[in-house]
């Protein structure tokens, strides 16, 4: 009866329109009775969440889908900011995961945090910018959440890597080098699924 639930930027919400990985865990785990709630946000950062007026907090939102195992899916935007905001970027997620951590949004328990890193920034040439210095911060990005989810004993899915590997190859993977396309979604939600 678990209820789980995709939270984070633009990558987080598009799951839900590029829906390979929820039918993957309903297969995955056909015997349990799960409910799936994509509340991801497009241009969301961890520290920042541009709502409507009046919208719910993330935290009363958490608790009305009773959120007991949350994919948090964050880093891309943050690493626009550079090497220069690293160690800030790693003190907001470690506070903010751990907030998360000490909620009970189902009423009972805790819920498990799973983070998900972002993915590579795909060179596909022409008016689109080179990824090579993005690829540069969301390597350092990524390798800073690895260790923040370690700190704190949480599942880390570091997506950079197979993504590195899946741009390099002949098709491509994303609609601008950073937002993927169907394929790429079809990819990912298999590796993640793994």
């Amino acid at each position: 009866n678990s209820h789980i639930v995709f939270i984070g930027n633009t990558f987080a919400e598009r799951l839900q329109c590029y829906n390979y990985f929820e039918p993957l865990l309903y297969k995955s785990f056909s015997d349990r009775d799960i409910t799936v709630r994509n509340l991801g946000w497009s241009a969301d950062e961890i520290n920042i969440q541009s709502r409507p007026l009046n919208f719910p907090s993330q935290d009363e939102y958490l608790g009305r889908v009773k959120a007991d195992i949350i994919f948090a899916c964050y880093g891309m935007n943050e690493a626009f900011k550079g090497t220069d905001s690293l160690d800030s970027f790693k003190q907001q997620l470690t506070a903010f995961l751990q907030h998360i951590q000490q909620q009970k949004y189902n009423g009972k328990t805790p819920p498990e945090i799973i983070l998900v890193s972002p993915i590579a920034h795909e060179n596909l040439g022409g008016l689109l910018p080179d990824g090579a210095d993005h690829n540069r911060n969301l390597q350092l990005y990524t390798n800073g959440m690895g260790k923040v989810a370690k700190s704190l004993n949480i599942p880390f899915i570091n997506l950079l890597e197979p993504t590195k590997k899946l741009a390099a190859g002949a098709d491509s993977i994303t609609i601008n080098g950073i937002h993927l396309n169907d394929a790429g979604y079809r990819a990912i939600s298999e590796i993640m699924a793994a």
